[in-house]
């Protein structure tokens, strides 16, 4: 009987750990999607659109100078929970700088994005991918973190040739967990598809972060 009790016991128990383990959701994959080199007068309103419609927190790639020219545009973004990453001040070349030019690149923009925005930038993107030794000392005098750009993905938006159907292709092609998808605000077919790839990568189980967030979920894999 005691036998009989202690087997009935322990099939209930398997019962309940196994209806636990089938009823706890899988962790969503991330996924950051940045867009580079605005904010525009252009194409900023139309993105702006498709991050409110989507409900989707990107970030977006700032250039200082353009900042400057809208900072209301930029406070939109913000407001709709986005991210600025700091993509310097006018997007140069770093090696072909001074040491004063590359510091107002860095620091100086990092301080007045803060100052026209009321959100001081804590990640650097880098301009065509480039770094210069230099940046290290700037990068801790301006409270940055450069991101980690070896999970990116480009679609490669910046070059002409490339069609409005490639860059869909490319931004859910070979995407994992971790994926930093990288399209420009000024090539209209990026935001044109981009509700397309949202759809698509939610359908496979993705949620969007923003560049700090990844950064912190990469930290926390190691």
């Amino acid at each position: 009987m005691k036998i009989r009790i202690a087997i009935i016991v322990a099939v209930a128990l398997l019962g309940a750990t196994a209806a636990i383990m089938y009823s706890k959701k899988p962790e969503p994959m991330r996924v950051a999607i940045i867009f580079d080199d605005g904010p525009t007068d252009y194409n900023s309103s139309k993105l702006l659109k498709v991050v409110k419609e989507k409900g989707v927190r990107i970030t977006l790639g700032s250039v200082g100078s353009n900042v400057e020219k809208h900072p209301d545009v930029a406070r939109a973004f913000l407001d709709a929970g986005c991210e600025m990453a700091n993509h310097t001040w006018s997007h140069r070349h770093p090696a072909e700088l001074s040491d004063e030019e590359l510091e107002r690149e860095i620091v100086f923009s990092t301080a007045k994005v803060g100052e026209l925005t009321g959100v001081t930038p804590r990640i650097f993107w880098p301009p065509f991918i480039e770094l210069d030794p230099r940046m290290d000392a700037l990068f801790a005098k301006a409270g940055l973190t450069l991101m980690d750009y070896s999970r990116m993905v480009s679609t490669d938006d910046w070059r002409e040739e490339v069609s409005a159907d490639e860059i869909y292709r490319r931004a859910t092609g070979d995407i994992k967990d971790g994926t930093i998808i990288l399209m420009h605000e000024w090539r209209g077919d990026s935001i044109e598809k981009l509700p397309l790839i949202i759809d698509e990568l939610r359908t496979r189980g993705f949620e969007f972060v923003t560049f700090g967030e990844m950064s912190d979920y990469y930290r926390s894999q190691k």
